[in-house]
C-alpha cells in the first residue's frame, strides 16, 4: 500500500498512536517492531519528506526537549531524524516492559512508552512480559563543515552560528561532553535505543546512522559505577532517541541528492575536467600559487581504503607538505578545505595540545565512560594536522600516547581504544594532509616539499562564487563514490615503466615500495578524472606528478 498524505501527517504529529495502531494488527513485539519500521521507511524514504521531519540539532535540542517532556509530547510522541556517529556500542541491552496498563487499555511499550503511562502498578512485570532494546551512544557528526549542515537542515548561515552557540548557554554532562570526539565544537550526545537488536548489533564504532525516532530522555550507563551507585543523582540524563527506522550512510550519499536539488537553483555548467581544474586553481591559491602540491592536496582528499585485510590496508594517501612557514596562512587553508569537503578538523601540534589529556588523539575508558579521542571521526573525514607549531618542549605522557595513537593511524590505518587492563585497535579510513617546516617525523605516504610562487605571495584569495563552490562540492563527492580497477592492459606498461627506472638511476635507488605508491597515486588521478579503471593516459599523468614531486628534493 502506497503511504497518503494523511499518513505522513499522522506519523509526524501522532507517532506513538501509528505504533499502537501497529500493535493492536500483530499483536506481537516482534511483528509490530517490523511493521512499524516497513511503515516509516515506506512513509520517509524520499528525502523531501525526511526534510520535513524536524532534524535534531545544536540549535533546536532545547525546544525539542520541551516538546518531548510535556503532557502532550509524552502522549502523541515527537518524531525527529538524527544524523550521527556512533560514538559507543559498548553499553549493552536493557529490559523493559512489553505492554503496559494505562486504566483499562493496553499499551504498547516500545519506544519508550512507559512515559505516557502514570503508573506501571497493574502492569504485567513477569518476564514473559519482558523484551530487550540495544543501546549506543551517538555524536552529531564532528567536524562537520558548515556549509554540509545547511544542507542537512535546510538551514541558512544565522541558523548554523546559532546552532554553534546554543550548547554553550547550557554545556551538558561532563559524561556527554566527554564522548564528543572535538570538544570546541558544541554537538548534540545523545543514546539511542533500538527495539530491532539484531541488526542494531551489527553497527561498529564511528559508522555514520541517520535515525527516525521518538524524543526521549535517559541515564547514560556507566558500567564502572558499583551497584550501590546507580542512584539517578550520580547519572547523567541526556536525550534520547528510541529508533522506529535507521539507516547506514557515507556523506556523499546524503549530501549528493541535496547538492543536486541546490543545483536547479544555483546552476553550474561545469564539466568534470573543468571543475577538476578549477578547484586545484582554488587549492593553489592558498598553498601560495604551487599548483603541484594543490593536485596533490586533491588526490589525498580523494583517497580510501580499497582492500584490507590483517595488517594490510591498501588505497590510502596520506600527504606531508613540507617547507611550511610559521607565518603561512594555514588557517586560510583549513577554511578552504572546509568549504569544500564534508568534514574537516584542524589539529595543532602544540606542546599544549598534545600534553593535554582532554584533546587525546586515542579513545580511552574513564570513570564516566568512553571519552572519545579526537580522532574518533566519521570515516573519509580530513585531518589537517599543523606541525609547524610544534615548540620546544617535553612531551608528557598523555602527549607521548596521542602522537603515537596518531602515528598508529597513519602506519596502519586503525586506532587506538585503550582501557584500564587491556587495549584494542578498531578500524580506521581518514584523509591525513600534514604541514611541516622540515620533513614530518610522522609515517607519512608522500612528502611534497611547498614551492610558492613569488606572484602570489602577500595577496589575498579571492573568495569563490557560490556556483562555483557546489560544483566542487559535487565533484569531490561524487568522485569519492567512484572506484577505479587496473586492467590487465596496463601490467606490461607498469613493468616497463619500473625496469627503465631501476636501469636508469643508482642501484635500488627505486624500490617496489616506490612503484606501489607511484600506482596507487595512479588510481587516485584515475577516480579525479571519473575514470572507472587505469587508462595510459591517467599512469602518465601519475608518473609526471611523481616525477614533479621529487625533482623538488634535488633542486
Amino acid at each position: 500500500m502506497v503511504p497518503t498524505e494523511t499518513d505522513f501527517a499522522r506519523a509526524v504529529e501522532r507517532p506513538r498512536d501509528v505504533v499502537q495502531d501497529f500493535y493492536a494488527a500483530q499483536g506481537t513485539i516482534p511483528g509490530t517492531v517490523h511493521a512499524v519500521e516497513s511503515h516509516f521507511r515506506a512513509l520517509f524514504h524520499d528525502a523531501e519528506r525526511r526534510m520535513r521531519i524536524p532534524l535534531l540539532d545544536e540549535a533546536n535540542l532545547d525546544d525539542l526537549m520541551r516538546q518531548a517532556q510535556s503532557p502532550e509530547g509524552r502522549s502523541k510522541g515527537v518524531l525527529v531524524r538524527w544524523c550521527c556517529m556512533v560514538q559507543d556500542t559498548g553499553l549493552g541491552c536493557e529490559l523493559f516492559l512489553g505492554t503496559l496498563k494505562a486504566g483499562a487499555q493496553t499499551v504498547c511499550g516500545l519506544y519508550g512508552a512507559e512515559s505516557r503511562v502514570e503508573s506501571t502498578e497493574e502492569t504485567d512485570a513477569s518476564p514473559k512480559n519482558m523484551a530487550e532494546r540495544l543501546v549506543l551512544c551517538g555524536v552529531s557528526m564532528p567536524g562537520e563543515s558548515a556549509w554540509a549542515h545547511q544542507l542537512r537542515a535546510g538551514s541558512d548561515e544565522m541558523s548554523t552560528a546559532l546552532a554553534q552557540l546554543a550548547l554553550d548557554r547550557d554545556p551538558s554532562s561532563k559524561a556527554a561532553q566527554e564522548r564528543n570526539p572535538i570538544g570546541e565544537q558544541p554537538k548534540v550526545t545523545a543514546l539511542v535505543k533500538f527495539a530491532d537488536v539484531d541488526r542494531a548489533e551489527q553497527l561498529h564504532t564511528a559508522e555514520l546512522i541517520e535515525v527516525l525516532g521518538l524524543l526521549d530522555t535517559s541515564f547514560l550507563p556507566n558500567p564502572d559505577l558499583p551497584i550501590e551507585g546507580y542512584a539517578e543523582e550520580n547519572l547523567a540524563q541526556i536525550p534520547c532517541i528510541h529508533a522506529l527506522c535507521f539507516d547506514r550512510f557515507n556523506t556523499g550519499q546524503l549530501l549528493l541528492p541535496l547538492l543536486h536539488s541546490a543545483a536547479l537553483t544555483t546552476p553550474t555548467s561545469s564539466t568534470l575536467e573543468e571543475s577538476r581544474a578549477s578547484l586545484i586553481a582554488y587549492l593553489a591559491q592558498h598553498l601560495g600559487g604551487d599548483a603541484l602540491a594543490a593536485e596533490f592536496v586533491l588526490l589525498a582528499v580523494l583517497a580510501k581504503i580499497h582492500i584490507r585485510r590483517p595488517g594490510l590496508a591498501v588505497g590510502s594517501l596520506s600527504l606531508n607538505l613540507s617547507n611550511v612557514q610559521s607565518t603561512s596562512p594555514k588557517l586560510g587553508f583549513f577554511e578552504a578545505l572546509a568549504a569544500v569537503l564534508p568534514a574537516v578538523v584542524h589539529e595543532r601540534l602544540t606542546l599544549a595540545n598534545l600534553n593535554d589529556p582532554c584533546r587525546s588523539f586515542y579513545v580511552k575508558s574513564t570513570e564516566a565512560g568512553i571519552s572519545a579521542g579526537r580522532l574518533q571521526l566519521p570515516p573519509h573525514s580530513c585531518v589537517l594536522v599543523d606541525e609547524v607549531c610544534m615548540g620546544e618542549g617535553q612531551l608528557q605522557d598523555a602527549g607521548v600516547r596521542s602522537v603515537r595513537a596518531l602515528a598508529n593511524l597513519l602506519q596502519n590505518h586503525v586506532l587506538t581504544y585503550e582501557f584500564p587492563f587491556s587495549e584494542m585497535e578498531l578500524d580506521a579510513d581518514l584523509n591525513v594532509v600534514v604541514l611541516s617546516t622540515g620533513k614530518s617525523f610522522l609515517p607519512v605516504d608522500v612528502q611534497v616539499p611547498m614551492e610558492p610562487n613569488a606572484s602570489h605571495l602577500g595577496e589575498d584569495a579571492v573568495p569563490a562564487p557560490p556556483h562555483a563552490l557546489l560544483a566542487w562540492r559535487t565533484y569531490l563527492l561524487q568522485a569519492r563514490e567512484n572506484h577505479a580497477t587496473v586492467p590487465e592492459s596496463m601490467s606490461e606498461p607498469i613493468q616497463n615503466y619500473f625496469v627503465e627506472r631501476r636501469q636508469s638511476g643508482p642501484r635500488y635507488a627505486y624500490t617496489e615500495l616506490d612503484l606501489q605508491r607511484c600506482l596507487n597515486l595512479a588510481r587516485i588521478v584515475a577516480i579525479s578524472f571519473g575514470q572507472r579503471e587505469l587508462t595510459p593516459a591517467a599512469w602518465a599523468h601519475a608518473v609526471q606528478l611523481d616525477e614533479a614531486r621529487t625533482q623538488r628534493f634535488r633542486s
